[in-house]
């Protein structure tokens, strides 16, 4: 999708709905093509040209059986994952999460050849399925931010497991939820006894607190907490999106001060839309005297480069602002008296 902007961040039956993106089920590979089709219920898999027994389909299932289900998009291809994605024309299409649906579960050499890949895409997510005795230590996992690997057995149905987590959350606002604890339906939990060597991995498992059957953690595959990734990857999107609707919505944006304050407006209306008022869905965290904790500072024109005028570039755009986050681990002490 063409842009001038570019935004720069560190750091009943139920039927599918849109969240922020969509689930993308890539069988890639394949014996004959299928094109790119959205799918809101399961019927529409098979509408798309998936037989039943295939692991798209089977994966599809695993979303749609989910409490809130999101919208979803198939497409097969008998190209190599790294050329299909290799294509702008299928990396700009607004999914979000892929699932690569070539084999019921995703083995070693798959995850070496495809995190590298995903990695490099600009607001994906790889959700990957391995079996839980799988051994990670050909596997890059320094710096990877976009990968996210959940070690469970493959349902008795088939499918890859992970499809399960990508259904119960894919419809969420980013920033309401993490995605430790969540509750999904159609999968085996494992033992505890794993749950140390999976998180030592870099990965997550399924497993059973307090009678719920829930994920043991929300980490992707380099340590971060995929909720931050999600809430980076909207406020940039935002941001980004609406200074472009801004520059098509107006005759032109003067190099001006008053010019410059209006790409400001945009970026602090972002900002403060994602604090929502401080509340607990709320992406930035709020300050003891009840204000939201982000800054953002746009240098006047007198303070830009004469040679950023002449090619009418604005560079001088800053923001920050400090995550709210969550609790995922609780210790309370407590003392008995008498």
């Amino acid at each position: 999708m063409a842009s001038d902007v570019t935004v720069k961040l560190t750091l009943s039956k139920p039927v599918g709905r849109l969240g922020f993106g969509l689930p993308l089920l890539l069988d890639y590979g394949a014996e004959a093509d299928i094109s790119y089709t959205l799918c809101s219920e399961l019927e529409d898999v098979t509408k798309a040209g998936f037989d039943k027994e295939s692991c798209t389909y089977k994966t599809a299932q695993l979303i749609f059986m989910q409490e809130d289900p999101p919208t979803i998009a198939v497409e097969a291809t008998t190209l190599d994952a790294s050329d299909w994605l290799g294509f702008n024309k299928n990396t700009y299409r607004p999914w979000r999460q892929i699932l690569f649906t070539k084999n019921n579960m995703n083995t070693t050499e798959e995850l070496k050849e495809l995190i590298p890949i995903v990695e490099a895409l600009d607001g994906k997510i790889g959700f990957f399925s391995v079996e839980p005795e799988t051994e990670l230590t050909e596997v890059t996992t320094e710096g990877i931010e976009r990968s996210f690997v959940f070690f469970n057995s493959a349902p008795k149905s088939g499918g890859l497991p992970v499809a399960a987590l990508v259904g119960a959350t894919a419809t969420y606002d980013p920033g309401s939820f993490t995605y430790k604890n969540i509750i999904v339906k159609g999968l085996t939990p494992e033992s505890d006894d794993i749950i140390q060597d999976v998180h030592e991995k870099g990965g997550v498992t399924f497993v059973t607190k307090a009678g719920d059957n829930v994920t043991s953690e929300g980490k992707v595959l380099g340590g971060e907490y995929l909720d931050i990734i999600d809430s980076k990857d909207y406020i940039l999107q935002q941001i980004e999106y609406r200074t472009q609707k801004l520059l098509n919505r107006l005759k032109k944006v003067a190099y001006t001060d008053g010019g410059i304050v209006q790409l400001e407006n945009v970026c602090e209306t972002v900002l403060r839309e994602v604090w929502r008022d401080g509340k607990d869905d709320a992406m930035i965290s709020t300050k003891t005297d009840g204000s939201p904790d982000y800054s953002v500072n746009y240098a006047l024109r007198e303070e830009t480069d004469e040679n950023d005028r002449v090619v009418r570039k604005y560079i001088l755009g800053r923001f920050s602002f400090a995550l709210a986050g969550a609790i995922h681990e609780v210790v309370t002490k407590g003392e008995i008296t008498f």
